[in-house]
C-alpha cells in the first residue's frame, strides 16, 4: 500500500439548481487545514496522495445532477470551476500527486463533455500533477468521451462479482476477471492506464451482488467481505492496464471497524489480512510521483 485518497465534500440541495459550492471551514470538518495535515502525514510515511473532492446530495447522488436550461448549465459549471480550482491550487501548493476533477457526475459528463474539456484545460494552468476523473461503473466509465484529456482513466468500481447469493470462490474470481476485461477494453481504446478510484465491499452477506449498497440494518458477514476482496485482488494483479486501486472506505481513525462492524472498512477484519497478503506480493508497485 503506497497511496491514500482524501475526499472532502461540498453540498447541493437540489440536483437541478445551480448553487455556490462552499468549502468546509469549521473545526473538525474536511477543511483546508485537515487536508494539508493529512497529505503531509501521508508524505511523511512515504505515501502519495490523491485528492478527490466530492459533491454530496443527501438523498440523491451526483449522477442525477442535470440542469434544465443552457443558462443554468453555465451557472453550474461556473460554480463548480470556482470550487474545484480551490482544490487544484491546494494540490499544487502541497505537492499532492493526483487530483480527481469530479466524481460520478454521470449526466453532466454525458450532456456537457465540452464543458468538462474546458474545465480540465483550465485546471492544468493551475496544477502540474496528474489528473483523473472518478467515473461511475458501467456506462459512464465505458463511454466517457474525454478520457484522452486526462492522465489516468478513473473508475469507481462497484460492478457485481456475481448475482448469486451462494457464489463459489471460482464464480467470484470469474466475475472479477470479467470486470478486468471491461477495464482493459477502455484502457486499450484510449491508450491510458486505469486507476480504480474506489472499490469496496461491505461485511454483509453476499455483498458481492451489489457492492455499492450501504450496510445499514444488515447482519455482519466478515467472510463474505474477505472472499470478495480475495477474488477482486486475484484478478486485479493480472491486469497490466490497471495502475492502482483505492479501497472504499478505510478511515484514518483506526478504532473504526472490527469484527462487529458491517460497513465497508476492512480495518481489523479478515479482509485486512487479504489486502496485506496481496499487496506484499503485488507484481509492481504503482508510482504517483510528481
Amino acid at each position: 500500500m503506497n497511496s491514500v485518497s482524501l475526499t472532502p465534500f461540498s453540498y447541493m440541495r437540489d440536483t437541478h439548481t445551480p448553487v455556490f459550492l462552499r468549502h468546509s471551514r469549521s473545526a473538525g470538518a474536511e477543511n483546508d487545514e485537515s487536508i494539508i495535515y493529512a497529505a503531509a502525514s501521508a508524505h511523511k510515511f512515504g505515501l502519495s496522495v490523491m485528492l478527490k473532492p466530492h459533491l454530496w446530495l443527501g438523498s440523491s447522488w451526483p449522477g442525477e445532477i442535470e440542469m434544465r436550461s443552457p443558462q443554468d448549465w453555465q451557472k453550474f459549471f461556473h460554480y463548480y470551476k470556482r470550487w474545484i480550482r480551490h482544490f487544484a491550487l491546494l494540490a499544487e501548493m502541497y505537492h499532492i500527486e493526483i487530483l480527481s476533477v469530479g466524481v460520478e457526475m454521470v449526466k453532466t459528463t454525458r450532456n456537457r463533455p465540452d464543458d468538462w474539456r474546458r474545465l480540465i484545460g483550465e485546471l492544468r494552468k493551475l496544477y502540474s500533477g496528474q489528473l483523473t476523473y472518478a467515473a461511475n461503473w458501467g456506462e459512464e466509465f465505458e463511454k466517457l468521451s474525454f478520457w484522452g484529456s486526462l492522465d489516468y482513466i478513473g473508475l469507481n468500481c462497484y460492478y457485481p462479482l456475481s448475482e448469486s447469493e451462494t457464489a463459489t470462490d471460482a464464480e467470484l474470481r470469474e466475475g472479477a476477471s470479467q470486470i478486468m476485461q471491461r477495464i482493459a477494453k477502455v484502457a486499450t481504446r484510449f491508450q491510458k492506464q486505469v486507476i480504480i478510484t474506489e472499490v469496496g465491499f461491505t461485511s454483509t452477506p453476499a455483498s458481492w451482488r451489489q457492492p455499492h449498497e450501504r450496510a445499514a440494518g444488515k447482519p455482519v458477514d466478515l467472510e463474505a467481505q474477505a472472499r470478495s476482496y480475495r477474488a477482486f485482488l486475484s484478478a486485479a494483479q493480472e491486469e497490466p492496464s490497471l495502475h492502482g486501486l483505492y479501497w472504499w472506505k478505510w478511515p484514518s481513525y483506526l478504532d473504526y471497524g472490527g469484527p462487529g462492524n458491517n460497513d465497508f472498512t476492512p480495518n481489523n477484519k479478515p479482509a485486512e489480512a487479504v489486502v496485506s497478503r496481496f499487496y506484499l506480493n503485488w507484481p509492481s508497485s504503482p508510482s504517483f510521483s510528481r
